[in-house]
């Protein structure tokens, strides 16, 4: 489970949340994720972090502070190691077939879908609410991967394996279909399920959406 570290609110050396404001954090992230933002209130997530209500409003003023408390550290303290960095590798990388492309990011998105599945759900659930929860995303995409992912697509176009279009347009068509994927597991099934069900699910878009692509 992803948890908050003292070292993920600021670079100071000292530790800048209590032992008890951490039981809060790590409470609103189980209670945002199994319940969304609108049907977790306070004092559930008081009760589960065992300290009295007035506790979180010590440091939070409204819950939607506390939402924000709890999101932002978490994708700055993943942003660049498992967001980031991974994707700009291959998107980097000089992948002779467009297919083996989208393989590898396909199956790198999902392992990090797997492993930081709590915090991609109160992601899900709360980006068309919440401008500053959509803005942490699109800061993500827009500023460090989308540069990386139209030059991709850009050369798998001279290439004449992605056929003529706007790179953005083809690109969403292609995340689209891995998002659409993602929102399934993520807010609906819940459950991971065995590792071999989304290799599988992944050849089968792939089967799909690169005959889509074709010139």
């Amino acid at each position: 489970m992803e948890r908050l570290r003292p070292d993920d609110v600021s670079d100071d050396p000292e530790p800048k949340i209590t032992e008890k404001q951490q039981r809060v954090l790590d409470a609103a992230l189980e209670l945002f994720a199994e319940k969304g933002y609108a049907g977790a209130s306070t004092s559930e997530i008081a009760k589960r972090a065992g300290v009295a209500e007035g506790t979180i409003f010590k440091t939070y003023k409204t819950k939607k502070e506390l939402l924000i408390g709890v999101v932002a550290p978490l994708f700055a303290r993943l942003m660049t190691p498992t967001i980031v960095d991974p994707v700009v590798d291959i998107m980097k990388h000089p992948w002779e077939r467009v297919e083996d492309w989208l393989r590898a990011l396909w199956r790198e998105r999902t392992g990090m879908m797997r492993q930081h599945q709590r915090l991609l759900r109160i992601a899900m659930q709360e980006l068309p609410f919440h401008e500053e929860v959509r803005a942490l995303m699109q800061s993500t995409i827009l500023e460090h991967v989308w540069p990386h992912a139209r030059a991709q697509v850009e050369r798998f176009q001279r290439m004449g394996q992605i056929r003529a279009g706007p790179p953005a347009s083809i690109f969403r068509i292609i995340m689209g279909t891995f998002v659409t994927y993602a929102v399934h597991q993520v807010l609906i099934v819940g459950a991971s399920p065995p590792k071999a069900d989304d290799d599988a699910e992944i050849e089968l878009m792939l089967s799909v959406i690169v005959k889509g692509l074709r010139p």
